[in-house]
């Protein structure tokens, strides 16, 4: 059974009209009647919210849902072998996302938009913000590059050839911390720019660099 059809069946089951469902699910009930048609295919922004509104027919959506948006031999090798498809409980968080210009010496300070993740993409127990790279000047990253930032406590001795964010005269920088002598330097990713030495009272370290969440493989040459 398509998916489109499934809806509609859990739908009438369930006593909603169209209008009733597209209201609790905050789009239009043109779209939904379009979807049980199978004229528009389901987002998946769609998909995750019809599992919480008929959260006890998660089994049957999900087996549905998979059969219209994974390969048809995929399906055909899950059918042979028996395995029941269901869509994973994961929670989400919405984090802040600032923009880095590799062409400039720093950033300004201000959100660029916000970034949905999976909560187990990341350790909960921190405070986290994202950063999104624009040009291709900064040594390791690329262009839209999404890096993700876990907030630290830690002093600047303890962060020794580590990436970290941090604010300087109210402007955000990337900066790679090289402790020489005993002396904390903080070397910029793009060559451009001369090494700088770390001044406490001046400067505030915002946190640590501890992944890539994003990369668009087309930057990328083999």
């Amino acid at each position: 059974m398509r998916f489109g059809e499934t809806l509609k069946k859990i739908r009438n089951e369930k006593n909603d009209s169209l209008r009733k469902l597209a209201s609790k699910v905050g789009v239009s009930f043109a779209y939904i009647n379009q979807i049980e048609k199978g004229i528009t295919p389901a987002s998946e922004s769609f998909f995750d919210k019809l599992l919480t509104i008929y959260s006890d027919k998660k089994q049957e959506l999900s087996e549905a849902y998979c059969s219209e948006v994974l390969p048809k031999q995929v399906i055909k090798d899950i059918e042979e072998e028996g395995i029941r498809l269901k869509k994973l409980d994961l929670e989400y968080m919405k984090m802040k996302l600032y923009k880095f210009d590799s062409k400039k010496n720093g950033t300004s300070d201000y959100i660029y938009k916000e970034m949905v993740i999976p909560m187990n993409t990341i350790n909960n127990n921190f405070e986290v913000f994202t950063i999104e790279i624009e040009g291709n000047e900064l040594e390791n990253f690329y262009d839209k590059d999404v890096i993700l930032i876990e907030k630290t406590e830690n002093e600047i001795e303890m962060l020794n050839k580590k990436i970290i964010a941090i604010e300087i005269n109210d402007t955000v920088f990337l900066r790679k911390v090289n402790i020489i002598k005993y002396i904390p330097y903080l070397e910029s990713l793009n060559r451009v720019y001369k090494p700088i030495k770390y001044n406490c009272t001046e400067m505030k370290i915002l946190g640590v660099a501890i992944g890539l969440l994003y990369r668009d493989l087309k930057n990328l040459k083999f």
